[in-house]
């Protein structure tokens, strides 16, 4: 890049390669109602692909297919709401699978319904935790895929760089952040949640 100084002398700017950059002590997440919990930090360069957890100290995973209770009625979302002469629920119904699992899902995935009552979510702001309902075939034996995640000092100066300067000076780094979905931290709760992140970064050679 060519600039000038106040003489009006042509100066020239070369950046330096195989330079390091890493996140800096400064970097920092923080919100309320504990959303940074369910914030994930994406991060994509020529050497690294990965997601950071902003709250984690540890890597960690978290699982990305199951049964949900997305309407908050205490039960696993199922597929029918069908109504048979009786009042009862269609008995051929089942569980839903949302989202993805290690092998495709066959008949042998969903049981016999236990045509027991159970208690549900009373609270109704955790998709994760609900019973199945006693008509419905419920969910068995399926492994769901996972995400993976790192923590931030992952990156730091004492960790792995997240990119490296070219022979021009360059690194491109691109980020996204997002909540997770499927973290258990991403409830109804989190309803009107602020969050907001710092990123500083070092660079060495």
């Amino acid at each position: 890049m060519a600039t000038s100084d106040d003489s009006g002398s042509s100066l020239t700017s070369i950046g330096a390669a195989g330079y390091h950059l890493f996140f800096d002590s400064g970097t920092r997440f923080a919100g309320t109602k504990d959303v940074v919990k369910a914030v994930r930090l994406g991060v994509e360069s020529s050497s690294i692909h990965d997601v950071i957890a902003p709250a984690s100290t540890t890597a960690g995973f978290v699982d990305v297919g199951g049964p949900m209770d997305l309407n908050g009625d205490g039960v696993f979302d199922f597929t029918s709401n069908i109504l048979n002469d009786d009042g009862s629920f269609d008995p051929n119904c089942y569980e839903i699978a949302y989202g993805e699992f290690l092998s495709p899902l066959a008949d042998e995935n969903w049981g016999t319904p236990t045509g027991v009552e159970a208690p549900g979510n009373e609270e109704g702001n955790f998709f994760y935790n609900a019973s199945s309902y006693k008509d419905a075939k419920p969910l068995i034996n399926a492994t769901p895929k996972t995400a993976a995640y790192h923590p931030i000092s992952t990156y730091d100066t004492l960790g792995i760089p997240l990119a490296t300067t070219d022979e021009n000076g360059l690194a491109e780094i691109t980020f996204s952040i997002w909540l997770e979905g499927w973290d258990h931290a991403c409830t109804d709760l989190l309803t009107e949640a602020t969050y907001g992140a710092q990123l500083q970064f070092a660079a060495q050679n």
